[in-house]
């Protein structure tokens, strides 16, 4: 199962809101590949799709341009 966003996007043709990514990550805590997330605070995890649901929706209102993934190098 793949949370990319363009990927997403390009297939459903339209962007996804906050309750369908939510949806998601449920599922995907229920797997194994994904079981490390049941590791990590639940808050920080719906906090991550909040942003990135207040990335998208700025993004569609051409506001900013396309959100990227930044990860913490150190």
């Amino acid at each position: 199962m793949c949370l990319n966003y363009s990927t997403i996007y390009r297939v459903m043709k339209r962007p996804t809101c906050y309750n369908e990514r939510a949806s998601v990550l449920v599922k995907l805590k229920k797997t194994n590949k994904y079981s490390w997330l049941n590791e990590v605070n639940s808050q920080v995890l719906h906090r991550s799709i909040k942003d990135l649901d207040c990335a998208s929706k700025n993004f569609f209102k051409k506001q900013v341009r396309y959100p990227k993934f930044k990860k913490k190098k150190w």
